[in-house]
């Protein structure tokens, strides 16, 4: 398990987290499952199903409904 950044909004509640697992970073909502992975060496980013939705990190943008 790697380093474990909290997602605010700006009132201080937390919405989300970004985690490293395995050499990737993934996004849940606070006390949710994994919404998206984004893997470095590859340069992509998956939702929860698998599928590539970006080629670039884009996992704060999974957080946004919930700020």
């Amino acid at each position: 398990m790697g380093q474990k950044q909290e997602i605010r909004k700006k009132n201080g509640q937390i919405v989300g987290t970004i985690e490293e697992r395995n050499g990737k970073l993934e996004v849940r909502k606070f006390g949710g499952p994994v919404l998206a992975t984004y893997d470095p060496k590859q340069n992509v980013t998956r939702d929860h199903t698998g599928k590539v939705v970006a080629k670039y990190n884009s996992l704060v943008t999974f957080l946004q409904p919930y700020m």
